[in-house]
């Protein structure tokens, strides 16, 4: 239903509408606020007629910057609205988790909740640590020739020659040595411990062969005396074997 407006006529035209047609119009148009804002209902909810199809105020008509809209509280040009897992965000940027931990702060961010602000300007040498970043360097020498010698130290040829206090060092002659061990002579006599040598003697051989003195000691093992023997002059040194023996005539004797 449009607005009925009542119409009030010319002063003292007695042209406008009467005192009944005016208290309808009235009526018919508060009836039209109460069904269609359901202003019967404001002191509990303030509700739409149909669900999710309309804004509270819009872009081009603000409840005074504040309206609602199925992708939150709109105020002024920030978007206060909750996330799949229940933190609260304005503009997409956390501020509030459901268990009210703190926001991550982020160096890098240039705006949200988690941006830091006032942050000091640091030189670049600050986040990368490398020498090269640095501003005004020292010169650092590279030879002596580049240093002062303020202290006026002697400046060292590297030659052996040109020390001073050199010690005196070994010439290689074993002769230099001190403390040398005693060395073995190379003599026979010197030796400790030497061992008892023989001394050349028979009769100092231990186990030597008993030698025969007499024919008797040996055993006939060839029957060389099976014809005996006869004794000429009786005496026990000569002896002829008397098979052989022949006294009156010629023959071996």
């Amino acid at each position: 239903m449009a607005k009925q407006l009542i119409n009030i006529g010319t002063p003292n035209g007695n042209n406008g509408d009467t005192v009944r047609v005016a208290f309808g119009k009235i009526n018919d148009n508060f009836s039209e606020l109460y069904v269609g804002l359901d202003l019967l209902n404001v002191g509990t909810n303030i509700r739409p007629a149909t669900s999710g199809a309309h804004d509270l105020g819009g872009v081009d008509r603000v409840w005074h910057a504040l309206w609602l809209s199925p992708e939150g509280v709109h105020i002024g040009d920030k978007l206060l609205s909750v996330n799949v897992q229940g933190a609260v965000t304005v503009n997409g940027d956390v501020v509030a988790t459901p268990n009210g931990d703190p926001v991550q702060a982020d160096w890098l961010a240039n705006s949200g909740s988690s941006q830091i602000l006032n942050k000091p300007t640091f030189a670049e040498v600050a986040f990368t640590g490398d020498y090269r970043h640095l501003t005004h360097k020292p010169t650092i020498p590279t030879h002596t020739s580049q240093l002062t010698n303020d202290a006026g130290f002697s400046t060292f040829s590297g030659s052996w020659t040109d020390l001073t206090n050199k010690p005196t060092l070994f010439n290689g002659s074993y002769l230099s040595l001190t403390n040398r061990p005693s060395l073995f002579s190379g003599s026979y006599n010197d030796l400790v411990h030497k061992p008892t040598l023989f001394s050349g003697d028979y009769d100092d051989l231990i186990n030597a062969p008993t030698v025969p003195t007499d024919v008797s000691q040996l055993t006939d093992s060839t029957g060389l005396l099976d014809g005996g023997y006869g004794h000429i002059d009786g005496g026990a040194a000569t002896s002829v074997y008397t098979a052989n023996l022949n006294i009156n005539g010629g023959g071996a004797y």
